[in-house]
């Protein structure tokens, strides 16, 4: 059980059936019942600790992070999908996944090397693409009864109006863009554009933004919505307090630009405001890598040959320098680097 923790619930294993859970630094087996299904489990330990945190006088802090939707070994697809609780498993038939401009890529001739040495994608691999789709869709609904059950527990509760609820994800995830089967490590957007909401005292209700937010983010935001005070020097993100709480969309927020990179192949990139800027190389070449995100928001069209030499130069220089740097350098640097390195010639 990890420092910190008041009550400790995580999967010892990758599955929704037949796992274990460190329940409080105690491993507990479970079966192959309805009602051991994986995240109906996770869900009755969140309601059960939420409803003596709401009878208590202390502030408290949950986080709920379920397996869903990712696969479990217990699957007999090749790659494994999710397995979704027995009540969903005949939801959304017929449905796919969405179709974007860079679903199976035809030219990817100016992409980095692992989406060049992804071949088309082949009818057998649309029909698993989609059924998997509808796997994870399946998997999520236990998640949102859970979400759905919690939130009528804390409306019940005087300390509704008191309380945040931070709605997001970790990461995205490929169905077919760029010819990615299966996966979620690359620079492209659909690799960590994820979704994100909250709500809570003060938040804006109706209000979508924008805005370049980060995961890094989340902590000191959730820090100053607390009172708690903490050296900038010890954590890369900026809190996005304003953004939730102004209702108009001019609300300045000084991030022009963040970084990106995979941990993969020595992948990294810029994204900005409206461009994204990546570089990565094979055997020892290096190809670079610039989209239009308003005009081409799938990057699908490579336009770095547009560039100006010096342009090139001063994106190459930024993206070393976003590399190297942490806390408050790095808020400078996000903020001096923005669309304006971009010079593309006529």
């Amino acid at each position: 059980m990890p420092p910190g923790w008041n009550y400790w619930y995580t999967f010892v294993n990758t599955k929704y059936f037949n796992y274990k859970l460190n329940e409080n630094g105690i491993t507990k087996s479970y079966g192959d019942s309805a009602e051991e299904y994986g995240t109906d489990v996770i869900a009755m330990h969140a309601r059960n600790f939420l409803e003596a945190a709401l009878l208590g006088d202390s502030p408290f802090f949950m986080m709920i992070a379920p397996y869903a939707a990712h696969a479990s070994i217990e699957s007999t697809e090749s790659p494994r999908q999710p397995i979704p609780a027995t009540r969903h498993k005949n939801l959304f038939n017929g449905m796919n996944a969405p179709r974007f401009a860079s679903f199976n890529q035809e030219d990817v001739s100016k992409k980095n090397f692992n989406v060049r040495n992804n071949s088309l994608l082949l009818p057998e691999d649309v029909e698993w693409i989609d059924n998997n789709f509808r796997a994870r869709i399946r998997s999520l609904q236990s998640v949102d009864e859970m979400v759905g059950k919690l939130i009528d527990q804390l409306q019940n509760s005087s300390k509704e109006r008191e309380t945040y609820l931070i709605f997001t994800s970790d990461n995205g995830y490929w169905f077919g863009e760029h010819r990615f089967k299966v996966g979620k490590a690359d620079l492209y957007d659909q690799s960590h554009h994820v979704p994100f909401a909250m709500a809570g005292p003060n938040v804006q209700r109706g209000l979508v933004r924008n805005d370049l937010v980060v995961n890094t983010d989340f902590f000191p935001t959730i820090l100053e919505l607390a009172s708690v005070s903490l050296s900038g020097s010890s954590y890369d993100g900026r809190s996005f307090r304003t953004l939730i709480e102004t209702s108009t969309r001019e609300t300045t927020f000084s991030r022009n630009s963040f970084l990106i990179e995979t941990g993969v192949d020595q992948k990294a990139g810029i994204r900005f405001k409206s461009y994204a800027y990546f570089e990565s190389a094979f055997q020892g070449v290096p190809l670079k890598e610039l989209y239009d995100t308003q005009l081409d928001p799938d990057l699908v069209y490579n336009i770095a040959e547009k560039l100006t030499g010096e342009s090139s130069a001063s994106l190459q220089s930024a993206l070393a320098e976003l590399l190297t740097c942490k806390g408050d350098t790095c808020r400078a640097l996000e903020n001096k680097f923005s669309d304006l390195l971009v010079k593309l010639t006529d």
